[in-house]
């Protein structure tokens, strides 16, 4: 569940934003900056899922969500979930937005992303 009415609003703004954008006010750029643990993945998550949600075209070419984790109860494998591992493009969508996620912390094993 999705918690919070100042998350809320950042997420209303980030779709906002997106609004401008598609309606041809030009690029924006969005970043998060709070401290770990804050819930930034969470509002990326939430944002992800009101615009596949909200602005998909006929097919939808996105899936409904990021986040493919179906057990829950462990709460650290929703971590750090801010895009698809891999999903199919259906036949005769049209993408009307991109996803790209920037990680800047080290992978598990030391390397860099």
């Amino acid at each position: 569940m999705f918690v919070g009415e100042d998350r809320q609003a950042l997420v209303d703004d980030l779709v906002a934003a997106y609004g401008r954008v598609a309606d041809g006010g030009g690029p924006e750029l969005v970043c998060l900056v709070a401290p770990i643990g804050w819930g930034k993945t969470r509002i990326v998550q939430e944002f992800y899922a009101r615009l596949a949600a909200e602005h998909q075209g006929d097919p939808a070419y996105w899936p409904s969500s990021i986040v493919e984790v179906t057990d829950v109860t462990e709460p650290t494998k929703l971590r750090k979930l801010v895009k698809p591992d891999r999903f199919t493009v259906p036949g005769g969508a049209v993408p009307e937005w991109f996803w790209w996620a920037l990680s800047c912390q080290r992978k598990a094993d030391g390397q860099r992303p």
